[in-house]
């Protein structure tokens, strides 16, 4: 978390009073579930991971491609990342962005994608635009049907 101690120990506090309340405490990975067993927020078998992601299997026979690669302008050999959140400060979509820089200095024809929308669109805008490759960096949007997009969808030729 990118908060202060403060806040962090606030948060440990409530997590503490509130897990005797829960069957279950649902971790989205190894590292949140080793980091509530550090913390004592509750005996280990009250914690389940479930990971966070979009399992691209299950959707694999499914309509892919709603949105094309034409659609954003995308060349067909473009290398694409992407990422789907709101532009808020806990989904750190500056750090998005920062890598999409680092990507797109030695991989000329990266493409990056922003599934989403959020407060610091704008401030996400000006980055991209300031370090010259807005022409690269595709938003999205709000998306009614997240469940049908997948990393497929964004590589369909």
């Amino acid at each position: 978390m990118r908060c202060s101690a403060k806040k962090k120990a606030i948060y440990t506090a409530i997590e503490k009073i509130a897990a005797p309340f829960c069957e279950k405490i649902i971790c989205i990975s190894d590292a949140e579930r080793q980091s509530a067993l550090d913390k004592k927020i509750c005996k280990e078998d009250k914690l389940q991971v479930i990971f966070n992601g979009v399992d691209i299997e299950a959707y694999e026979n499914g309509v892919h491609g709603a949105v094309k690669r034409e659609d954003l302008n995308i060349p067909d050999d473009a290398f694409v990342v992407g990422m789907v959140g709101r532009m808020s400060p806990q989904k750190a979509p500056d750090v998005f962005v920062k890598m999409a820089k680092q990507v797109k200095e030695k991989v000329l024809n990266a493409h990056f994608i922003i599934v989403g929308n959020g407060n610091q669109e704008a401030e996400i805008r000006k980055y991209v635009e300031d370090n010259g490759f807005s022409n690269s960096l595709h938003i999205t949007g709000w998306v009614d049907k997240t469940l049908q997009m997948s990393a497929r969808r964004w590589i369909a030729k």
